[in-house]
């Protein structure tokens, strides 16, 4: 029904004017004494029909989108970038456990909650992890300096019917230069 609208909603995306208010805004709250941090060129993506860009919560992160539509409850998807490596695979991981009611893994535990996605050509992460009432499926890639975080988190049965969109959403991401 909203299909003709959707291109149209597309095209009044601006991504370098968002990046630009982000740097801006992260500037402001960043005491006169910090060193600058560099800054990060947003990669550019395709965003899945039915979810509405959002305010980022926090300086970490760099896009956000929420999903509001569903009967299920909502959830929501965040997109941010670290130094390589961006902390490690084991400490993100467990440190989402616990965002969602569950114990850490240990490394050896690691193998039953990733899988390998192809990001065009560059191998990422794919992390599931169910907790009691929500869930998260993660998408983690390295491109050159830095690791980019794509995380959808909410109602168990939301994160279900929108993994195929998540993954659609990771997998349309071009990266300009390394990163």
């Amino acid at each position: 029904v909203e299909k003709p609208a959707f291109p149209q909603f597309l095209a009044t995306v601006n991504l370098a004017k968002m990046q630009r208010e982000f740097q801006s805004r992260s500037a402001a709250q960043r005491p006169p004494s910090a060193p600058s941090a560099p800054a990060r060129e947003l990669p550019q993506w395709t965003v899945p029909e039915g979810w509405q860009p959002g305010t980022p919560s926090s300086q970490m992160l760099l896009a956000s989108f929420s999903i509001t539509e569903q009967t299920d409850g909502p959830a929501e998807v965040t997109v941010s970038s670290l130094g390589r490596g961006g902390g490690g695979l084991l400490p993100n991981i467990n440190r989402w456990r616990g965002q969602i009611g569950l114990s850490a893994l240990s490394q050896d535990d690691l193998a039953t909650v990733i899988q390998t996605i192809d990001f065009n050509g560059i191998e990422g992460t794919l992390v599931d992890m169910n907790g009691p009432d929500t869930r998260i499926v993660a998408a983690i890639v390295t491109v050159g300096a830095q690791t980019w975080f794509y995380k959808m988190m909410g109602a168990s049965g939301t994160i279900e019917t929108q993994i195929e969109a998540f993954t659609a959403f990771v997998q349309s991401v071009r990266y300009s230069g390394n990163g």
